[in-house]
């Protein structure tokens, strides 16, 4: 009788790790404001910060919250915004109901 008659199965190989300086994250935006999307093109450059509940949240031109970010690697921006660094977000697609941006170190 052949087979692996074991536990062994497959294991995905482990995420690279995130890095500050060169990682960015490509996502949707959770909870858009739909009020504050026809003022947004694609190309605009907007704000990334960490919000009083510890979310990563993006920010309009005028600093009014636009969405937040739910991404595998949120943890990991939060981590490297609190060690000192910035990101900003760059629309790269919006729809009459989602904004999608990528987020990077400025």
């Amino acid at each position: 009788m052949s087979g692996s008659g074991g536990f062994g199965g497959y294991e995905p190989p482990p995420a690279a790790a995130f890095n500050c300086l060169s990682s960015s994250i490509t996502t949707k935006l959770s909870s858009v404001d739909l009020a504050l999307l026809p003022n947004i093109v694609i190309g605009d450059i907007l704000e990334v910060e960490v919000n009083d509940r510890r979310t990563l949240v993006v920010l309009e031109g005028n600093g009014v919250l636009l969405g937040s970010v739910i991404h595998t690697n949120s943890g990991d921006v939060i981590a490297c915004i609190d060690a000192g660094n910035s990101y900003e977000a760059e629309v790269v697609q919006l729809t009459p109901l989602t904004c999608t941006v990528t987020i990077r170190h400025t």
